[in-house]
This record gives structure tokens, C-alpha cells and sequence, in this order.
């Protein structure tokens, strides 16, 4: 999304409907609002509110569940730039009956992710690094 006041007043929308959403900072949670909102902001081009939508749509916050609407949603999200709606695939095609297709979309997300390599648990390595964390505290 290019700057401008399109893209403030997308930002404005979107953070006001994460208040709505989530009610924090002394806003009462009203979803069927939050869920206009992103959708004010989404019209204007603003990725992530497509992400905020989808959730709602597989939630059935604010409106009923949809996953074919929150699939769209989220595929969307992922066109207009936000990365994290590859990972909402992922996450509800795992919950499908084609939950195998998933693992090909996690890989996906993780190999799209910048300079990132993959997690590996090093139990021996861990346990040096919490020695050594505990012997330079003067607690060994």
C-alpha cells in the first residue's frame, strides 16, 4: 500500500477496528463493528484487514462461519502483501479434510520468510547454554 491519506485513514480504521476486536485501551469489544471496520480498510487496501476478516469469517466472530469466505480472505491477504495469510491457509487447510496438503503449505510460508533458516532443537546445546547462563549469574 503506497503512503497518502488513503493509506492513513486505512491505517486509522484498522487499528480502531483491533480495539473493537480484541477491546483494549478502554474500548469495549464489538466484533459486527470491528468486522466493518477492517472492511472499510480493506477496501482501501490495507492487507492485513483481509487477514482480520478471514479470522472472523472462521470464527464466526461478528458474523457467521465461513471458511470458504475466510479461504478467500485469507488468499486475498496474501495477494495484497501480507505473508502472514499464507499462513493462515496452512493453519485452516490443517484443520480440512486435506490436512496433508498443509505441510507443502507451511513449507512454503517458512521458505518465503526472510532470512530465516530452519528451527532445530539441540537438546545438548540448550543444556550448555543454561549452564552457562547459570555459572555467569554466580548461581552453579
Amino acid at each position: 500500500m503506497s503512503g497518502g491519506v488513503g493509506s492513513a485513514l486505512a491505517e486509522g480504521l484498522f487499528w480502531y477496528a483491533e480495539k473493537l476486536h480484541y477491546g483494549y485501551e478502554g474500548v469495549e469489544k464489538n466484533f459486527e463493528e470491528a468486522l466493518s471496520l477492517y472492511r472499510q480498510a480493506a477496501e482501501l487496501g490495507y492487507p492485513r484487514a483481509f487477514l482480520r476478516i478471514g479470522e472472523m469469517h472462521e470464527r464466526g466472530l461478528g458474523t457467521p462461519v465461513d471458511l470458504s469466505q475466510a479461504l478467500a480472505c485469507y488468499l486475498k491477504a496474501r495477494e495484497t502483501g501480507d505473508l502472514t495469510g499464507l499462513a493462515a491457509i496452512a493453519r485452516l487447510v490443517g484443520r480440512s479434510q486435506h490436512r496433508q496438503k498443509s505441510e507443502a503449505l507451511w513449507a512454503k510460508f517458512f521458505a518465503t520468510l526472510p532470512n530465516t533458516t530452519p528451527l532445530r532443537w539441540d537438546r545438548a546445546a540448550e543444556r550448555s547454554a543454561d549452564h552457562e547462563a547459570t555459572r555467569s549469574a554466580g548461581l552453579d
